[in-house]
């Protein structure tokens, strides 16, 4: 997070850090660093009990590969109403057909 936001470092498939200025946004970096961070430390928590769960400890490969090989992304998404209706007559919220990356993804999910 210290490093300039067009340092080639930051740029992966989908393309650079697109946040917003500082004098429109004074502290959304620093809230998004912290909740990246806090979701950082929740996949961890999450992996060590599940390596827990295969019978092994916080100190296994699995868990040391995982640490190092990391491709960790925070994207915020806004999921649209789609046009058409489900079988429900409801209109379902999504965005384009994808897979996620990587070992874990951790959503939050709005009230709405």
């Amino acid at each position: 997070w210290t490093t300039d936001d067009k340092d080639p470092i930051n740029q992966c498939l989908d393309g650079w850090n697109q946040l917003p200025s500082t004098e429109l946004l004074p502290l959304f970096r620093s809230t998004v660093t912290q909740y990246f961070d806090s979701c950082a430390e929740l996949s961890d928590r999450i992996a060590i009990l599940m390596a827990k769960g295969l019978g092994q400890d916080e100190n296994a490969d699995l868990l040391r590969a995982l640490r190092e090989k990391h491709s960790s992304y925070l994207r915020t998404n806004y999921y649209p109403p789609c046009a058409e209706m489900d079988a429900s007559g409801e209109r379902p919220l999504g965005i384009s057909p994808h897979q996620d990356a990587g070992f874990l993804t951790v959503l939050l999910q709005d009230d709405d």
